[in-house]
């Protein structure tokens, strides 16, 4: 099952796991956008506090506070491109 919404993107329902894919277009460079994914005295601007260990395998962590939402994934893919 595959819920749409073209302004946010897509989530994916499958055998009790869900896949969220966000496309956005941002008027920063690769440096910039990196810190933003990777930093979490960054990410917390746009995103909510949390943590992601920089490994595939490794624990994503955000707390949408307010709301009580609390969201434990696992990192499936890491690939460190050291944008400059």
């Amino acid at each position: 099952m595959t819920e749409e919404n073209e302004s946010l993107g897509t989530v994916q329902h499958d055998n009790g796991n869900y896949t969220a894919c966000l496309v956005r277009t941002v008027e920063h460079g690769k440096a910039a956008i990196w810190q933003m994914l990777v930093d979490p005295t960054k990410f917390i601007n746009w995103l909510s506090p949390g943590s992601i260990d920089h490994v595939t395998g490794g624990a994503a962590k955000l707390d949408f506070g307010d709301s009580g939402i609390i969201i434990d994934s696992i990192v499936t893919d890491y690939e460190n491109e050291n944008p400059a």
